[in-house]
C-alpha cells in the first residue's frame, strides 16, 4: 500500500464516523463507528507484527488517557456484566475476565483500563462480525448500544481534537 493510502485513513474514519453518528439502529451505529475507529488504529505495516488487540492497545497509548479518560465514563455495562458474558460460540471462548478486572480495578492506570475497554468492544465486534450475535435479542442489542456509546464518544474527542 502506498503513503497516499495511510494519508486518506483519517478521511475514511471521519466519514464512517459521520455516518455512524447519524444512524439510530443500534447494530448499525456500531458497525459504523467500529468502522471508523478501525480505520484510525491500523496500521497497514503492523499486520502480521501485531494482532489486532494489540494494535488497538497500541492506538489507545499513543492517543494518551488525557483527553480520552472520560470515555471511562460513559457506561457502566462493562464493568458489571457485558465483560462476564462476552464469550463467543465456539470451542475456543475468549475470556475477558483480565480486562474485567482491570476495569474494577482501583490501581491499574487510566490507560490501561481505555485499553482493556476497547479490548472488550473488540471482542464484541468479533462476535458480531463471526455470527454469534442476533439483530434483535435485547442483551445483543445491548452490548451494541453501549459499545457505540463508547466509540461515539472516543471518536468525537479525537476528531475534535483533530479540528483543532
Amino acid at each position: 500500500m502506498s503513503n497516499e493510502y495511510y494519508k486518506i485513513r483519517p478521511q475514511i474514519a471521519k466519514a464512517w464516523y459521520k455516518k455512524g453518528k447519524a444512524s439510530s439502529d443500534a447494530m448499525e451505529k456500531f458497525i459504523e463507528l467500529w468502522i471508523s475507529f478501525n480505520a484510525l488504529y491500523c496500521k497497514m505495516g503492523d499486520l502480521g507484527k501485531l494482532k489486532e488487540y494489540q494494535q488497538i492497545k497500541a492506538f489507545v497509548n499513543e492517543q494518551g488517557e488525557e483527553k480520552y479518560r472520560s470515555t471511562l465514563e460513559v457506561t457502566d455495562l462493562f464493568n458489571e456484566r457485558i465483560i462476564k458474558n462476552l464469550h463467543p460460540i465456539g470451542s475456543q471462548p475468549k475470556d475477558t475476565t483480565p480486562e474485567w478486572k482491570t476495569l474494577n480495578s482501583q490501581t491499574e492506570s487510566d490507560i490501561k483500563k481505555l485499553q482493556d475497554l476497547f479490548v472488550c468492544i473488540y471482542r464484541a465486534r468479533c462476535n458480531l462480525f463471526h455470527g454469534d450475535k442476533l439483530p434483535d435479542d435485547y442483551n445483543d442489542l445491548l452490548i451494541a448500544s453501549e459499545s457505540a456509546k463508547v466509540l461515539e464518544h472516543y471518536l468525537t474527542i479525537y476528531f475534535n481534537a483533530e479540528e483543532h
